[in-house]
């Protein structure tokens, strides 16, 4: 009888310490779940953010590109001097500044140009961000960006403090600093043919375009084209290698292939 109670009593034991564990099994595996849970959440955020900083980055990029494109067209400017050029080239309305006018050399500077792509890229990078309104869920808080924009021989390097919280959920996320940002567009190279045009008016100022002297300004890369409207002779320059292409790694949205051209006017009368 009495070992009756004592296996009685073991197997009570026994079944308390699986039940007992069972709990504790279940307890670990519930907890564990939350902590995946947090992690997965936590993840999603970061994710997220970093989503919101690379499209901040590409726009830059994209904007970037677009200054370098539109200040060349126009002969090195964001916003035209009031004496300039105004011409249809195959159908299409152009505008474009004088490098060379009463016999004076008024080429816009490397200095300036780069004056002009900073406050292009200020005045346009909201457009392409459009608020950030496409992350659903997040709020974005943009700053006024500060950009510098520095022209090389061989492309353009923009620097750009642009501060942006980032909030969802109570957590946010502060960045503001897109350094180092490389568009391998020759500006300068374009820039300093059309340099040296308005140096030879300068030196020639009774002359029109030397034809032989212009097919030795550029290698095989570079296109020189001319034409004239009244007393205005007008010079389009394009750098073949500058033209944006998809295995260059800047497209972004809104920026396809297209020909990289700088144009420049000379004032003969």
């Amino acid at each position: 009888m009495i070992r009756n109670k004592k296996a009685q009593i073991t197997i009570f034991i026994i079944i308390g310490i699986i039940m007992l564990l069972i709990f504790a099994f279940l307890i670990i595996l519930r907890l564990s779940s939350v902590d995946r849970s947090i992690e997965k959440e936590t993840s999603q955020i970061i994710i997220s953010d970093k989503q919101i900083i690379e499209f901040a980055q590409s726009c830059i990029v994209e904007v970037s590109v677009d200054a370098a494109y539109y200040i060349a067209s126009q002969g090195g400017y964001n916003e035209l001097p009031s004496g300039h050029l105004e011409v249809n080239v195959q159908g299409q309305e152009i505008t474009m500044a004088y490098g060379y006018s009463n016999h004076q050399d008024v080429m816009i500077s490397i200095q300036k140009m780069e004056e002009q792509l900073e406050d292009y890229i200020k005045a346009n990078l909201g457009k392409c961000t459009d608020g950030f309104d496409k992350f659903k869920g997040y709020k974005v808080d943009e700053g006024m960006p500060d950009v510098n924009a520095v022209i090389n021989d061989n492309n353009i390097v923009v620097n750009a403090k642009y501060p942006l919280i980032i909030t969802k959920g109570g957590e946010k996320t502060t960045v503001s600093d897109f350094n180092n940002i490389v568009v391998p567009i020759r500006l300068k190279k374009v820039h300093d043919i059309a340099k040296t045009l308005v140096n030879n008016a300068k030196q020639n100022p009774n002359k029109g375009p030397n034809l032989g002297y212009i097919s030795r300004l550029g290698d095989d890369n570079i296109l020189v084209y001319y034409g004239w409207s009244g007393n205005s002779l007008y010079y389009v320059i394009n750098d073949v290698l500058s033209n944006v292409e998809g295995e260059s790694g800047l497209m972004a949205p809104g920026v396809s292939n297209r020909p990289f051209i700088f144009n420049i006017a000379l004032d003969y009368s």
